[in-house]
């Protein structure tokens, strides 16, 4: 797509809260970061989900050429990576797709390291660690002695505390390197039923319906009622409301109309509610899902 400047690329599963123009001002690669579902001791890394792209040949051939070719292959214990025979790396499937892609291709990551940075740092002496950090209740109010102790440097302890987003001196201004978007980008809103602080309703410019627990993407549902039990009996608070009255209510419906029959003639379904909070730990205890 080299007929364009510069693309916003973002996952079909993501949900736009508020205008993103001023991502277009952003280098190439800037994107949002992810963790594993509901672990908060996850490493951060860049996302599948909102990427800022600058379209080039060199760069789609690169890439092309990576997936081709296959992930170098690294030694389990040491991280080193293996080399055959011919003096060149051997190779293995890319496990993970894109995103380990693209971790490979925009982070600087060291070929040995003993294992991944834990949240929210990052592993990557061209970024520093991901910002936005203080928009998050857990850190939104407290102290900045306290919230630098959070935030030490784990490789160097005695360093302090890291910066905030990349630390751009490192970056030559050419080779395209991984440039975190800050907390409200692309989150996933299953996030938000195990890790509450990670919730920050009204903050959000993009979401990401991925990490559901007990849930189906949104498309998935063959029905209104499909939908409006699970929104009812096992979805959480912040679930409900991005769910149900953002994407359904909000968007969905004055857009394309209601889910097919059978409607929803349940109860009304509440948002932000933590009394119903505990009607569906008490219904997920009675009635374990078959998928998380």
């Amino acid at each position: 797509m080299t007929q364009y400047k510069k693309l916003l690329w973002m996952d079909s599963d993501t949900l736009v809260l508020k205008n993103l123009d001023h991502l277009f001002l952003k280098p190439m690669f800037t994107a949002a970061f992810t963790y594993a579902c509901c672990n908060p001791n996850s490493p951060v890394l860049p996302s599948g989900g909102l990427w800022v792209v600058e379209p080039s040949i060199k760069v789609g051939t690169e890439l092309w050429d990576m997936m081709m070719e296959g992930k170098p292959k690294q030694d389990p214990k040491t991280f080193e990576v293996i080399m055959g025979p011919d003096g060149k790396p051997e190779r293995e499937y890319w496990h993970w797709g894109d995103m380990q892609i693209v971790r490979w291709k925009f982070s600087k990551w060291p070929l040995t390291f003993p294992q991944e940075p834990l949240w929210p740092k990052i592993d990557d002496d061209n970024h520093g660690r991901v910002e936005g950090m203080r928009y998050y209740p857990k850190y939104k109010d407290i102290p900045e002695s306290e919230f630098q102790q959070e935030t030490v440097d784990y490789r160097n302890r005695d360093a302090g505390p890291m910066p905030e987003g990349w630390t751009g001196a490192s970056w030559d201004g050419v080779t395209p390197v991984w440039h975190s978007l800050d907390a409200r980008y692309d989150q996933c809103v299953g996030h938000c039923e195990c890790m509450p602080e990670r919730d920050m309703p009204n903050e959000f410019y993009s979401l990401h319906f991925s990490c559901l627990q007990g849930l189906h993407k949104p498309g998935e549902y063959k029905s209104e009622k499909a939908l409006g039990h699970d929104m009812y009996n096992t979805a959480m608070s912040c679930s409900r409301w991005y769910m149900w009255h953002e994407w359904y209510q909000r968007f969905y419906v004055p857009a394309h109309g209601r889910f097919p029959e059978p409607h929803w003639d349940g109860p009304e379904i509440p948002g932000y509610d933590a009394a119903h909070d505990k009607h569906v730990e008490a219904y997920k205890i009675a009635n374990p899902p078959n998928r998380r």
